[in-house]
């Protein structure tokens, strides 16, 4: 999932992982997917992909990760300022962030802004961040109490099911086993 924002010379493109998606979310398809949603927001971001498309088509094969890398960064550089936000990255299979950590790293080198968001137990990208800034966000007990009640009050059906002791254990279970996710 994706979108694109750009104004005053900035521009800004996110990419959410889905963990039900993780066969066809590779690294390869998240930066072409960040790239096109920079191309698809100005014609002068055209060139720089005819570009990489003749080259390939000379050479007769697909992007590569470095080829899509470069032309992530020809793109970025024609804005002044470039926000990329990864949104739960760690629902991207290992294996494919092993590919993609470096890729975002190197972004900062090149000016780009990158934000990423993650649970903490992925411990290859706590390295890949170390040193950065980083905020870490908690739900409270009472959050999660709140959200689950309100889920099962949805539930028409649930709720004919349930005696209110039972509502309350579930609702107990649910948000103490959550660990403030």
């Amino acid at each position: 999932m994706s979108n694109y924002c750009a104004s005053n010379g900035a521009s800004m493109a996110y990419f959410y992982c889905d963990y039900q998606d993780q066969s066809i979310q590779t690294a390869l398809s998240l930066v072409a997917n960040l790239i096109k949603q920079f191309v698809l927001s100005n014609t002068s971001f055209f060139r720089p992909l005819e570009e990489l498309y003749e080259s390939l088509e000379a050479r007769r094969s697909k992007p590569t990760m470095p080829d899509l890398e470069n032309l992530l960064h020809s793109v970025c550089r024609i804005y002044g300022t470039t926000y990329i936000i990864i949104d739960a990255l760690d629902e991207c299979h290992p294996d494919q962030r092993k590919i993609l950590l470096p890729v975002l790293r190197r972004l900062k080198k090149v000016s780009i802004k990158v934000f990423v968001t993650s649970r903490q137990h992925a411990q290859d990208i706590e390295r890949a961040f170390q040193g950065q800034p980083r905020v870490e966000i908690r739900a409270t007990e009472s959050d999660l109490k709140d959200y689950v009640a309100n889920q099962i009050e949805q539930d028409e059906d649930l709720m004919d099911l349930l005696t209110d002791e039972l509502r309350e254990k579930i609702i107990s279970s649910i948000s103490n086993g959550a660990e403030g996710m």
